[in-house]
């Protein structure tokens, strides 16, 4: 009997040693455990392994680093290489892997189906599938990626844990809750599925309840990828932030986020949000923006994806760094170019862009004006619906300090019928019925807050 991955799909290669690191990774991608990486050291000890040198490479562009494809490229090489002996999905693999590296990405989304249309128990290309399309904003896509994962495996935990994040995002609260809870029925450590309902909890209002959750699941984070661990601490903080618990929220960032893996992507834009998001709730948080943007720096040319990009650029700009407006002038030449992306990077990361730089030097009224171009198409840079919120609360701030009040109160308004027990939304709505001459209207949000 030959090799098999994780799943249960056949491998090709005569190394034990291969195989074995080959249904680490499949496993490890599934499950955010870090034995996944020993794929890359055995590709480069088995370059006839086309599968494990395929999965080298992907595993390069999952870092998301500027030099991804570069540094990936030797690996598909020998996947290409090797790939007139492996199987008929193993080539597949290898042919995706090649599209992911020359970021292809509609390219990578359209083979991964015709994939998983003959291999549906391929669950690797499932998440490989469901993460492009959650990088460029496709919530129905990441969808139908998970049914074909849970069509295999009905029963296991990572597989639920991935058709929950695409219900979530698709906004089927009901049935993403359901599914969450199955998946951690099966098993309590499928973090994934935490963080799905972390998500659902969120978008709901039910901070208490999420905010308890979470803290019962932290023990299983230990030993996880950052992925996992830094991201499922930063829902936990938003829970606090929410309850006015600022000090909470900043203790989680330097305990558990700030510089954990600190030249990751993942991890960087958790830091940058996280941080962004307790200084909009009115926390001094001193000088922790020039140490982060000390990292950030050699991303001035980094264009993965706009989500990213977007962040990079307020960190920077935060911190005073001339990158900031370094970052911003390489953006105009990708948003003009002629590439499948470009119409996003034009429509909606430029003024984007340019609405977080003013924000960070205090410039409100171009802040508000940027920003609300943006936001509208905000949903295509990719991020989950949570992730984004971030724009939409860095534009609802300008728009307070622009002095524009009839509009913020439309705003907050809508942001409190899905969370009206958020501290930060109600103290700020207070202050705005205080600029409208509402003090009854006023008091009441303060007592909302807390702050009668």
């Amino acid at each position: 009997m030959g090799f098999q991955d994780h799943w249960g799909n056949a491998i090709t290669g005569a190394e034990e040693t291969t195989a074995a690191a080959v249904s680490d990774f499949t496993e490890g991608l599934i499950k955010f455990d870090k034995k996944a990486g020993r794929v890359v050291g055995a590709a480069k000890k088995d370059p006839g392994s086309a599968i494990a040198n395929a999965y080298a490479a992907m595993l390069m562009m999952f870092l998301e680093m500027q030099n991804s494809p570069q540094v990936a490229s030797k690996f598909l090489a020998n996947a290409e290489a090797a790939a007139g002996g492996a199987t008929d999905r193993e080539k597949r693999t290898v042919s995706i892997a090649r599209r992911w590296v020359e970021r292809d990405i509609p390219g990578v989304v359209a083979e991964g189906k015709e994939l998983l249309d003959l291999y549906p128990s391929d669950l690797t290309m499932v998440k490989i599938r469901q993460t492009m399309q959650f990088d460029w904003g496709d919530a129905a896509g990441m969808l139908h990626s998970a049914r074909y994962g849970v069509s295999a495996f009905p029963n296991e935990a990572g597989a639920l844990g991935m058709l929950a994040f695409g219900q979530e995002e698709s906004h089927q609260m009901r049935e993403a809750e359901a599914t969450c809870w199955r998946a951690i029925e099966l098993d309590r450590t499928e973090g994934w599925a935490q963080h799905a309902l972390a998500h659902v909890m969120l978008t709901e209002g039910r901070c208490d309840e999420g905010r308890g959750f979470m803290t019962s699941m932290t023990d299983t984070w230990e030993g996880k990828n950052s992925v996992l661990y830094c991201h499922n601490w930063w829902h936990l903080a938003l829970f606090a932030i929410s309850q006015g618990d600022n000090a909470a929220a900043l203790a989680i960032y330097d305990d558990h986020i700030f510089g954990h893996q600190p030249d990751y992507s993942q991890d960087q834009i958790n830091e940058i949000s996280l941080l962004a998001r307790i200084e909009l709730a009115g926390l001094d948080v001193g000088d922790r923006w020039s140490g982060l943007a000390d990292r950030l720096a050699p991303r001035n040319a980094d264009f993965v994806t706009p989500f990213l990009t977007m962040q990079y650029l307020y960190a920077l700009a935060r911190a005073g760094r001339a990158e900031a407006g370094l970052l911003l002038e390489n953006l105009r030449d990708v948003a003009g170019g002629d590439h499948w992306s470009a119409d996003i990077w034009r429509d909606m990361a430029t003024p984007a862009c340019e609405g977080m730089a003013a924000h960070a030097r205090g410039d409100w009224a171009a802040a508000a004006d940027a920003l609300g171009r943006a936001l509208p198409l905000i949903w295509k840079g990719g991020g989950s619906h949570a992730q984004r919120d971030l724009f939409h609360q860095i534009h609802l701030d300008a728009v307070i300090r622009a002095g524009r009040y009839a509009e913020a109160q439309q705003i907050l308004m809508e942001r409190l019928s899905f969370e009206p027990e958020s501290v930060p939304n109600n103290l700020a709505l207070a202050r705005v019925y205080e600029e409208l001459s509402l003090p009854i209207e006023a008091s009441a949000a303060r007592a909302k807050a807390g702050m009668a």
